[in-house]
């Protein structure tokens, strides 16, 4: 087997990086639809519990006409708080699969 060069190294450390950035905001965008799913998605990638509490997608409440008066609801703002969440360095967590093939609930009796 070859030997892994440093350039290589940087190269494949740079893609697991972008992929985990993009596992994040991943994880963000689906928690107002999948809260369980996304939660066990953010903290498999290492990231803290707490961190994610932080990251709510607001919706207006009642009584609210305007939704670009929400602060929450710019995406410009919204997104500053994601990327403020640093992946580099964590260690990811192994856990159970998010969303198992069907066949392996079933099991194998058919």
């Amino acid at each position: 087997m070859k030997e892994s060069t440093g350039e290589v190294r940087k190269v494949v450390g740079d893609l697991v990086l972008t992929v985990a950035e993009g596992l994040k905001n991943v994880a963000v965008l689906l928690s107002p639809v999948l809260p369980m799913k996304s939660r066990a998605l953010w903290l498999q990638l290492g990231l803290e519990e707490w961190e994610l509490d932080g990251l709510r997608i607001g919706i207006p409440g009642e009584g609210q006409g305007n939704a670009a008066d929400l602060e929450e609801l710019r995406p410009e703002g919204w997104f500053a708080a994601v990327d403020a969440v640093e992946t580099a360095g964590r260690r990811v967590r192994k856990g159970d699969p998010l969303f198992p093939r069907r066949d392996a609930r079933e099991g194998e009796g058919r």
